[in-house]
């Protein structure tokens, strides 16, 4: 239970983090209050040209739903910023993958 709870807390400071970091660039982004579940652990083989875009949970309908990963293409000379969540004063904003 304790460990659990050490991930989810080093999940949410590095998520913290990541949104600092990626502030520019948002595209679509809509706000939630409460907290989604966990995220899911999705295997994906490394594709040579292509980035990991990681599933995240939506809300949709009244309930959270898991919308799965992707694959992206590469763009060489550019750095792609994951999907995150952004916390503010309204909520937390789910802020797609782009990229910077």
């Amino acid at each position: 239970m304790m460990i659990a709870h050490g991930r989810r807390m080093l999940a949410a400071l590095l998520l913290s983090a990541t949104a600092v970091a990626a502030s520019a660039g948002a595209a679509s982004a809509q706000w939630w209050h409460g907290n989604p579940p966990p995220p899911r652990y999705e295997a994906h083989p490394y594709r040579h040209g292509y980035v990991w875009e990681g599933g995240h949970y939506a809300w949709r309908g009244g309930a959270w739903v898991w919308i799965g990963g992707n694959y992206i293409v590469a763009r060489p000379g550019a750095h792609w910023v994951p999907g995150h969540w952004r916390y503010s004063q309204y909520g937390r904003q789910w802020v797609p993958g782009h990229w910077v």
